[in-house]
């Protein structure tokens, strides 16, 4: 089943995540994004690759299979492995796994 969902504020879209993942596996991806430039890393502002994904209860993008944890993916340029972790870094969060080619 498929399921397209607009949103326009963080608490809808935070009450959707906590619904979904009550219920089963599921992923939710943000498009339209921009990643901000990040000068001591020489990058500079990113329209075209800029996608977020949530993975609700698992560590995959199509969400094949069942895990207890959730998964955030950094949808970035290929090669952009240094924008990745800064992102991550700004949330007090690492990246943990190593760079997949996508779609």
């Amino acid at each position: 089943m498929s399921l397209s969902l607009g949103v326009s504020t963080f608490a809808q879209a935070r009450e959707a995540l906590d619904i979904w993942a009550g219920i089963t596996s599921c992923y939710v991806l943000w498009h339209n994004l921009q990643w901000p430039s990040v000068p001591e890393l020489g990058l500079g502002e990113e329209y075209k690759y800029a996608e977020l994904q949530i993975a609700c209860n698992s560590h995959d993008i199509y969400c094949e299979h069942w895990a207890a944890e959730h998964t955030v993916f950094i949808h970035a340029r290929h090669g952009d492995d240094e924008r990745a972790a800064w992102l991550a870094a700004q949330v007090d969060a690492r990246v943990v796994g190593p760079a997949e080619f996508g779609w």
